[in-house]
């Protein structure tokens, strides 16, 4: 006997940069794995998942989870430009979802990350060429309301530079 899973999408937490810009690339930091010490300088992997899949207890009792990247723009300046969050989710977690941005610095990590009130909805920087800029970015997942809340393991992020 095998389960039909289909109804249930069990992927990761997508990430993409959005740039009309050649030349930006969303890093890894060199203490990628989500712990205690991630962040850290800037390492050498492009972001291929942003966050893990929401599990059974963040779901009921709600989460936090930061994550540090850097944007580099390996060819050209990126001069002011605004990066912002795009969440896509369904209706049913929409109203406990949210996704912000903060700077960061080259070397921080979990211990001296931006505090809280410095995340927004959209951060503006410029780049020089060969040089990346610290973000970090916050997912906040809330308590239902209900004790039969709805479900849903994957979300779709965007990183949208304008």
């Amino acid at each position: 006997m095998t389960f039909d899973l289909t109804a249930y999408d069990l992927g990761k937490w997508d990430q993409i940069l959005i740039t009309s810009e050649t030349g930006l690339k969303l890093m890894q930091c060199a203490n990628w794995t989500e712990s205690a010490s991630h962040g850290g300088i800037r390492g050498t992997a492009e972001v291929s998942i942003l966050f893990d899949d929401f599990t059974d207890a963040e779901n009921l009792s709600g989460a936090t989870d930061y994550r540090k990247c850097f944007i580099y723009a390996s060819e050209d300046d990126v001069l002011n430009k605004t990066y912002s969050i795009e969440l896509t989710a369904p209706t049913a977690l929409s109203d406990r979802l949210t996704a912000t941005i903060a700077a960061g610095t080259s070397s921080d990590d979990m211990t001296d990350k931006p505090d809280n009130s410095a995340f927004a909805s959209s951060l503006s920087c410029s780049i020089n060429a060969g040089m990346a800029q610290p973000i970090w970015i916050k997912r906040t997942l809330t308590a239902p309301s209900s004790e039969n809340p709805a479900y849903f393991r994957k979300v779709g992020i965007k990183i949208i530079m304008t």
